[in-house]
Formats: C-alpha cells, sequence, structure tokens
C-alpha cells in the first residue's frame, strides 16, 4: 500500500483500501451523499491517523473495517468484525482502530473468512463522521424491480446485527429511500445491499455492497417462513394501538391454549410477527411444536392454510422431541374426550359469560359508575376473553384437524379428487358466520317484493331492527376496536339491503359434490365429515363470542374516552383507540397536569398519523422468508405468469365473468350482479355482498377461512392464495376461474 491514510473522496481505482471503501469511494462518484471521512491502512501511525482526522474536523465518528473481500458480491462479513460508534477525541479513537484491526484475528472474525488462501492478519480501517440518525437501516434493491427497505429510530446497527425487530418507517421516509435506492440500481448496475441513515430529513448512504443474484434467490435452501394466511384472513389491516395489544394477547392466549391443550411443546420462536403494521404467523414455530405428532407432514401444516406441498422443502423447523408427548398423550387424549362429550355445555357457557360480562359492563356505565369500576373491567378484559380463547382454540384445532385429515386421506388415496370437493363434503350449513348473508337476503327479498318502502316505514324499521339484534355486533375487521359495528351504522345495512334487492333472486346453493365411491376411502371420508361440520359450526360459534366481546370493550373504551374528553384530556372520545390499557389506567388513576395533557396529545396525533400511513402503505407479499440475520424478503415459489394465476382451490365449480376488484368493502357500491369479486382478504362484513358475486378470488386465504366457507355454503366457485391478485387483475378483466383446479385465468377466450 502507497498511502498511510486517504480520504474517501481521494480513493482511485489503483488504491488497496478494502471492499467497503471501495464501495463508499464508488458511491461518492456517483454522485451520492457519504458521510465524510477517511481510510487507515494497516501500516498507518497513530500520529498520521490523528493527523488525517484533524484534517476531517470531525468531532465524533464511525470507525468500521474494510478489509480485502468485505463486502464483495461474493462474501459479506456483516457483524463479523467490530464496529465503534460515538468515538470522541483522538485517544479513543486510535484505541478504536487498534481494536477494529485487532478484530480480525478474533474467534468470530477468523471463522467467518477461513477460506482457501486468505490471509487474515491484516486489513483497513475506515473513520467515518457519526451520523446523528432519526432513522437508520437497509434497503435491498436488484434489477429485476424488486425493493425492500427497513429502518429502526435511532442507530441502524441494531437492525443489522439482527437485535432488533424493524419498526415501521414514516412513508415520506420509506418512498424517499426506496428512490435512493433505485438510483443507485439505476447508476451502479445490478443488486444491491444498502446501509442507509437518516439525519434532519436527509439520506445518507452508509454502505452499498453488490448482490449477484436476485433477493428470493439469495435465500438459503431452507429457511423460516411465514405467512399472511390466518392472520390477515381475520385482521386485514393495521390497528389502532390498543386493538393490537388486545388481538396481540388472544393469538398468543389461543395458541398457548391449543399447544397445551394438545400436549404440544412451546414454538422454538414467535409465533407472531408485525410487518408494516400486519400481523404474519411463523410456519417454521409452528412446525417446531407440531412435530412431535406422529406421521407429521409439513404439507399438511401448509394445506391447512391454503398452501401448496411445494412450500415444504423451503421450511426450516425445528424437530421437537416426541418421547415427552407420547407419555403425555393418555392425560391428553382424556382432555379430548372430557371436550367432546361436553363441548355444547362449554360453548353454552361461553356464551352465557360473554352476556354477563357485556350486561355488567353496559349496566355499570348507565348506572354512572365510577372510574376504579370502569378500570376493573378494562384490567379484567383479559380473563374475561379467556374462556372465550379457549372454546375457540379448541373448536379451531378440531375443525382445521378433521378438514386436514379428510385432504390429507384423499390425496394419498384419490390424488385426482381436488381439495376443494373433499372441503365441500363438511359444508356445515347452519353457521352463524352466515347468519348475516341468511338474514340480509331476506330483507332483500322482502324489499324486492314490496318496492317504494321508504327507510322510515316501520315495517322497514322493523325488519333492519331484526337483522340488528341478530347480527348488530358485527362488522369488517372486528378486530379493530375503533371500527362502527354494524348496530352503529344502520344505514350502511339498509343500503346494501337495497343494492341486493335490485338483483334477482339467487338460484338455490348446488348440491355437495359427488366423490368417487371408493370402499372404504369413501366410508372414512364420510366418517369425518359429520364431526368436521359440527366443529366449524362451533368454531364459528365462538368467532361471533369473541365478537361479542370485542364490541363490549369498545363500548367501556368510549364511555372512558368521553369522560377523559370532558376533562379536556382527550381532544376525542375516539382518542382512546389510540391508548393502551396502561396508559388508559393512568390517565383515570393520576392527576393530569397540563404538561402530561399536551404530552397525551402529541402521543396521540403520532400514532393517529401513522395508522394512517400505514393504511396507505401497499401489504406486503403474503409470504415472506426469514435471513439469517432476522431481514425478511418476498418468497414466491409459482405465482404462475402471463394470465394464468395459481392458487388455492377452495370452493369447487367453474365461471368465466368480469373481474370487480375490490380494495375495501367500502367500494362494494360499485359491484355489479354476476361479476367475480377479487379482493386481498374477506371477514365477515364481505358476507353481505357474497350473494352478488359469481366466483371469489383473494390473495390470502385457507381451506377454513371466511371466503372459502361462505363460498362453499353458497355454491361460488373460489380461488384463495393467488399471489398479488388485485394487483394483476382490473376490474373488467374477463377471468375463468376454476375453483377445483385453483387456477385463475384473465381473458380466457372461447373455449
Amino acid at each position: 500500500m502507497n498511502y498511510s491514510t486517504l480520504l474517501l473522496s481521494e480513493i482511485t481505482s489503483q488504491d488497496v483500501v478494502g471492499g467497503k471503501a471501495r464501495g463508499l469511494a464508488v458511491l461518492i462518484a456517483a454522485g451520492f451523499p457519504v458521510p465524510e471521512g477517511f481510510v487507515v491502512s494497516p501500516e498507518a501511525t497513530p500520529e498520521e491517523i490523528i493527523a488525517a482526522y484533524r484534517r476531517v474536523g470531525t468531532p465524533r465518528v464511525a470507525v468500521r473495517s474494510s478489509a480485502a473481500d468485505e463486502d464483495s458480491s461474493r462474501l459479506s462479513y456483516a457483524g463479523q468484525f467490530e464496529t465503534f460508534l460515538n468515538i470522541s477525541g483522538e485517544e479513543a479513537l486510535l484505541r478504536a482502530v487498534e481494536a477494529c484491526r485487532a478484530s480480525v484475528l478474533t474467534t468470530r472474525g477468523a471463522t467467518y473468512r477461513e477460506y482457501p488462501n486468505r490471509a487474515a492478519s491484516r486489513m483497513c480501517v475506515i473513520v467515518q463522521r457519526m451520523i446523528e440518525s432519526e432513522y437508520a437501516g437497509v434497503a435491498f434493491a436488484d434489477s429485476n424491480g424488486e425493493f425492500l427497505v427497513e429502518g429502526v429510530i435511532g442507530l441502524g446497527d441494531r437492525l443489522v446485527s439482527g437485535r432488533a425487530r424493524p419498526s415501521v418507517l414514516p412513508e415520506d421516509l420509506h418512498n424517499a429511500v426506496e428512490r435512493v435506492a433505485r438510483v443507485a440500481v439505476e447508476r451502479l448496475g445490478g443488486a444491491l445491499d444498502i446501509e442507509w441513515a437518516a439525519e434532519q430529513g436527509r439520506i445518507w448512504l452508509l454502505q452499498a455492497r453488490p448482490i449477484t443474484a436476485p433477493l428470493q434467490a439469495a435465500l438459503p435452501d431452507r429457511f423460516r417462513l411465514w405467512t399472511a394466511a390466518n392472520f390477515q384472513e381475520a385482521i386485514p389491516r393495521p390497528l389502532t394501538p390498543i386493538s393490537e395489544e388486545v388481538t396481540r394477547h388472544n393469538i398468543h392466549e389461543v395458541f398457548r391454549i391449543s399447544f397445551r391443550f394438545s400436549g404440544l411443546p412451546e414454538p422454538d420462536g414467535p409465533i407472531e410477527r408485525l410487518v408494516k403494521g400486519r400481523f404474519y404467523m411463523s410456519y417454521s414455530a409452528v412446525a417446531s411444536s407440531m412435530s412431535v405428532l406422529p406421521g407429521f407432514q409439513m404439507e399438511n401444516l401448509l394445506r391447512m392454510f391454503g398452501d401448496g406441498p411445494e412450500l415444504a422443502p423451503f421450511v426450516a423447523y425445528r424437530q421437537g422431541r416426541r418421547l415427552p408427548f407420547l407419555v403425555k398423550l393418555p392425560a391428553t387424549m382424556l382432555r379430548y374426550v372430557g371436550w367432546i362429550l361436553f363441548a355444547k355445555r362449554r360453548i353454552r357457557d361461553v356464551r352465557e359469560s360473554v352476556r354477563a360480562f357485556d350486561e355488567s359492563v353496559r349496566s355499570a356505565i348507565a348506572c354512572g359508575a365510577s372510574d376504579a369500576d370502569l378500570l376493573s373491567f378494562l384490567q379484567a378484559t383479559p380473563v374475561s376473553m379467556r374462556p372465550v380463547a379457549t372454546a375457540m382454540s379448541i373448536s379451531s384445532t378440531m375443525a382445521n384437524g378433521l378438514l386436514n385429515a379428510m385432504m390429507h386421506l384423499a390425496s394419498t388415496h384419490m390424488p385426482e379428487v381436488p381439495s376443494a370437493e373433499v372441503a365441500s363434503m363438511a359444508r356445515a350449513g347452519e353457521m352463524e358466520s352466515l347468519e348475516p348473508s341468511r338474514q340480509l337476503a331476506a330483507f332483500a327479498d322482502w324489499l324486492r317484493e314490496n318496492p317504494g318502502r321508504a327507510d322510515d316505514d316501520p315495517e322497514v324499521e322493523a325488519r333492519l331492527g331484526r337483522f340488528l339484534e341478530a347480527c348488530g355486533s358485527r362488522c369488517e375487521n372486528e378486530a379493530e376496536l375503533a371500527k362502527p359495528r354494524w348496530r352503529e351504522q344502520p344505514h350502511e345495512v339498509l343500503r346494501l339491503a337495497r343494492q341486493m334487492a335490485l338483483t334477482p333472486p339467487r338460484p338455490p346453493r348446488p348440491p355437495a359434490p359427488e366423490i368417487p365411491r371408493r370402499a372404504p376411502v369413501h366410508r372414512v371420508l364420510s366418517l369425518y365429515a359429520r364431526p368436521a361440520r359440527m366443529w366449524q359450526q362451533r368454531r364459528e360459534t365462538t368467532r361471533a363470542l369473541l365478537a361479542g366481546t370485542a364490541e363490549t370493550l369498545r363500548h367501556l373504551l368510549l364511555e372512558i374516552g368521553r369522560r377523559l374528553r370532558t376533562r379536556n384530556i382527550l381532544d376525542a372520545p375516539e382518542d382512546i383507540f389510540f391508548l393502551v390499557r396502561d396508559e388508559t389506567a393512568s390517565l383515570l388513576e393520576t392527576p393530569i397536569s397540563p404538561a402530561l395533557r399536551g404530552t397525551i396529545a402529541t402521543r396521540v396525533g403520532r400514532r393517529r398519523e401513522l395508522r394512517r400511513r400505514m393504511l396507505d402503505w401497499p401489504p406486503p407479499p403474503r409470504l415472506l422468508a426469514e435471513l439469517p440475520d432476522g431481514r425478511l424478503v418476498p418468497f414466491s415459489p409459482d405465482p404462475g405468469s402471463g394470465d394464468i394465476l395459481r392458487g388455492f382451490g377452495a370452493s369447487p365449480g367453474r365461471v368465466t365473468a368480469r373481474a370487480r376488484v375490490l380494495l375495501d368493502i367500502g367500494q362494494a357500491k360499485d359491484l355489479q350482479p354476476g361479476e367475480v369479486l377479487v379482493a386481498r382478504t374477506t371477514d365477515i362484513g364481505w358476507t353481505l355482498v357474497f350473494r352478488l358475486t359469481s366466483a371469489v378470488v383473494t390473495e390470502i386465504g385457507a381451506p377454513t377461512s371466511h371466503a372459502a366457507i361462505v363460498a362453499r355454503e353458497l355454491g361460488l366457485p373460489a380461488v384463495v392464495n393467488v399471489d398479488r391478485a388485485t394487483e394483476r387483475i382490473r376490474t373488467g378483466d374477463e377471468l375463468f376461474v376454476d375453483g377445483w383446479a385453483g387456477v385463475v385465468r384473465r381473458n380466457p377466450g372461447p373455449e
């Protein structure tokens, strides 16, 4: 090396400065903002290092390694050599440089670079101005147009090292980083892994290393896989803070009860994770717990959530110890037998506890109960929800297990029979999730037969009242406590009934498909079908009970919000949804100073704005693969190509019709009779529009998802888990929907 220290802006192609310094020099030459600094050669003396430090004139610096092939397209030593941040003063700088040089000989660094013909005893060191970052993180960008931006508040080293989960970035910042990443790919060519930091509104690039393969292709052979299925069918959008807190508790409670009740071990990692405010479930964590079951196959777990067997080879999970499970198996079987024998009574008791909790809360509010009384109800909510969570967990386990067993049996012995046909054998008929659709259809039939009735007609009001009495606690996106229930927006229910009344009555549903009668397989399927139907009904009943509890909690929170608004602590009662339970308790229990009032207003305002931005962001892909360092990248094994879109056949049948893409239930007024409903996901709130459609296509779903259950009961073809369906299909496209094969074809042309 023919230099001792060299400014980053002075590096030439002839200088040997290490991979990281070389990458920074390329960024500077391409016109990107890079914090000023210099590179230190292995031969540089302390005096030369101090002279360069004084020349740059930066009081606080970051000291990082720059090995010969570090951050090259072949090797990345992220986190393997020491990095020192917030170094201030000449003596501290010299110590940091020496420690950084010495880290090349530590076990961590040396092991990482044990490759043939690699000298590992010397390397360069980079000294750069320390960025006072409000946010920092990483951006992955490739020439195929794939971009992934992640960040955290403050310094980005916690994210890069995997010690912190990504935070939700402000929308303008996310977009700014993505723009910089796009320009970097255009100017530098190829795929890049970029570290960035935001300081006073400016984006600084801290390094950029090349990636030789697309993001998905860079994955290891097996990895932890996350799915939006299951969670986002019930929780389709980012939630307010209190709703997120309650939902996360319910998720943990349902899985905890399910695993313990079944005698399964604790999973080897978190079950859920938030990505851009949306819940994802870990296939790997669930598999680590279920793997102790005799005969466990990853394919069966994937099928349960609407994914195909082609994903199985990619999913990494830890095999659980089977012996403890087998030892506990007799006790587990007794628990199941007890629940099965007394399930009706247990669910009746749960219904009674939900009713009692609701009556107690409403009575307390009507009687002007004290703040302490209301707070006791709020703090008791997790306990009040536990019986519902228990019943829902066990009912879901039974329903999913029986249906999955049917599909596994059919796929093994009758592979020519589609899963959708097998699932239709377990059509449950009378279910609480179908009650809104049935009642609204009856209301619409009456309106059709009695045209000209005004909204204030006594009979119209009476029929609307009966609907709200039976179904008023339900709504779209029920997990969101800030969302008004149907009981609070009767005009919307009436509008949908009138819209439905303009269409001809729906013909009776077709009979369930006939499965080839192959004894003894058909007899076994029939044996499974009856209890599968029964447990589906019970699971939907417990979901309705959970919705009733959520309505009670919403009522309680709004009353607390009104009291805090009266005391000028909140600007509006609805602000209560942007506080978590402990914060609300603190406001009720302690005197509020003007300073604290201002703090609360600022906190609520920021959270409200953050949620607004999250709602506007495009949702992440349905499947995400977790890299070894904890970062997530999109994963799509076979989304189909061109006009062929592949998914999971959830309800049998074939239809050719025009597409209607709906991104929100509020757009349902545009839905025309007979169109194919294309949505990201559907929940109970969409039930009211299913009778207007000829088929259903969703990006998220499963054999027991809302779209699948309702479509089967109404005889609608349905394909779920269609990758990016709402992006790849446009309103007006002619679609051929094949619910048997799980395929959607655009512009099918004449058969």
